[in-house]
């Protein structure tokens, strides 16, 4: 098994995070600069993903691999892309704490929180991985060592010795 380089996390970590600028200022300024810093903010914000993905797959068992990848696109996709759903239950937060914050202004305030301030979250979630990863000590043959002793191929389970039965049939045929 490849061990992940620490330039990879250091990569991931630091894209979002340096993207979390760029997506306030794209709240912050009015629409024509906003626009200029969305291109920023959106290249660098979707950087992470090829190398996360990259990442993922390289701490992985070869065998566990398609699912594990599967399993980190459905929660990437879904759980990510879903978190804007919570925007009207954090304008209304704002809202009810008072203050005077009018509907826009929670609004804006509900989309720094979840834009940059998701970004940051990312950027800093990456940067503690970055941190376990390097001070623990890599012990992926332990694990895989303790999860092949609980496991049979599905054959010896299923027939014990002997082939299975396609198999025996196509021979019989040929």
């Amino acid at each position: 098994m490849r061990i992940v380089s620490d330039a990879s996390f250091t990569y991931a970590a630091s894209t979002p995070a340096a993207a979390a600028p760029c997506a306030a200022a794209v709240l912050y300024l009015q629409p024509p600069q906003a626009f200029y810093a969305l291109v920023p903010a959106y290249i660098l914000s979707e950087a992470f993903l090829s190398v996360s993905t990259a990442v993922v797959v390289e701490l992985v068992p070869a065998d566990l691999r398609s699912s594990t990848v599967a399993v980190f696109a459905f929660l990437t996709v879904n759980v990510g892309g879903s978190l804007q759903l919570l925007l009207g239950p954090i304008v209304a937060a704002f809202q009810a704490a008072g203050g005077g914050v009018t509907h826009a202004e929670a609004f804006r305030m509900g989309l720094y929180l979840l834009f940059p301030g998701g970004l940051a979250l990312s950027g800093l979630l990456f940067t503690v991985m970055l941190v376990i990863v390097t001070v623990r000590p890599h012990s992926a043959g332990n694990a895989r060592d303790a999860l092949e002793q609980y496991q049979t191929p599905s054959t010896d389970t299923l027939y014990g010795d002997a082939p299975p039965p396609a198999l025996a049939a196509v021979a019989s045929v040929a």
